[in-house]
């Protein structure tokens, strides 16, 4: 009981902490804007080019489902379809719903269904989260050569780079591992906590061993950097749609500043967080402040709407009722939590 209470307590500190980071970056992205050029700005978004560019961010999304299926393959048959709409169904719920819940609700969804081990479909989550936190490391090092990088930001990169590695590396090393499995009649208290997570520590193993097959891991990785390269495609047709003739390199920092810093506390959807990552994106190339907040507000409206559509239109087509989503809300609330 004290121990739920404490995860709850938790958990609200980090709703109420996002929040307040939220109204922050709102605040100081909104703050000195000439609302007129801002709506004007607003206005002269070309529809055509955007409607290209959602369909094009829903090809990401695509790619994204097939890098999740090729993560699940080692524990069992999940068709392309079964993990494109749970995975879109868990991203529309990261845009409705606290604390990334979305990415633990998923998992507990499609591991009901396909009667697999949850902790075993959330390590292929944790998978999937590293091979995206490597290829945006990769392609920033990739900017650093392009155009002028601060050191800082070179060294958190490089950082970044090197400390997911080692975790692959860990991982690896984790999902080879015997998890041995001995009954030694769990009379004792530790004995009992030492079966559980032997237990835990097996089946979560089970879900990393993709990274054990070099045909699965090449798989996986593929698919993600083609879903990140449509996702680079997008932007820079949403900067077109602004009428922003940028270079290609300034859809690559705005993709790969708007997600590194997913990492910030925020609510529901990264509302703020993503509007002032944008326009500080775009800074370099000193545009208009209400011209770059136009476009922050074009980018987080396409993704969400594209990702809150998608996830719907998969939540009916499965047929899961609203209350098997607030079953497992109250799981990923009550218990451990997603990447």
């Amino acid at each position: 009981m004290r121990r739920e209470m404490e995860k709850a307590w938790w958990a609200n500190l980090r709703l109420w902490l996002g929040m307040a980071c939220s109204a922050l970056f709102l605040v100081l992205v909104f703050r000195n804007v000439r609302w007129v050029e801002l709506a004007a700005a607003l206005q002269n978004v070309n529809l055509a080019v955007l409607l290209l560019a959602a369909a094009v961010y829903a090809l990401s999304l695509l790619m994204r489902g097939l890098c999740w299926q090729s993560l699940l393959t080692p524990l069992g048959p999940v068709s392309t379809k079964e993990a494109f709409s749970y995975a879109n169904i868990g991203y529309m719920l990261n845009n409705l719903l606290p604390l990334r819940a979305g990415e633990v609700i998923r998992a507990a969804l499609l591991a009901e269904k396909k009667c697999l081990s949850k902790s075993a479909v959330v390590a292929t989550i944790v998978l999937e989260r590293l091979l995206d936190v490597l290829i945006l490391s990769a392609l920033t090092m990739l900017l650093m050569v392009a155009m002028p990088i601060p050191s800082i930001a070179k060294r958190s990169i490089l950082l970044a780079l090197v400390v997911g590695c080692l975790v692959i590396i860990g991982l690896w090393w984790a999902a080879g591992r015997g998890w041995s499995d001995r009954e030694e009649e769990p009379s004792s208290l530790y004995r009992r906590a030492l079966h559980l997570v032997t237990s835990f520590g097996r089946s979560f193993s089970d879900g990393l061993m993709a990274v054990r097959s070099a045909k699965q891991a090449a798989a996986a990785g593929f698919y993600s950097l083609m879903a990140w390269m449509f996702v680079g495609a997008s932007i820079y047709l949403m900067l077109m749609a602004s009428h922003l003739r940028l270079p290609w390199r300034a859809a690559l920092v705005v993709m790969v500043m708007v997600n590194l810093g997913s990492i910030i506390p925020s609510s529901p959807g990264s509302i703020g967080v993503v509007h002032f990552l944008a326009v500080m994106a775009l800074s370099p190339w000193m545009v208009d402040r209400e011209v770059a907040v136009g476009f922050s507000i074009v980018l987080h409206a396409v993704s969400v709407l594209v990702t809150v559509v998608l996830g719907g239109v998969c939540l009916w087509k499965e047929k899961i009722g609203i209350v098997r989503v607030n079953k497992s809300t109250l799981q990923a609330s009550v218990g451990s939590t997603a990447p």
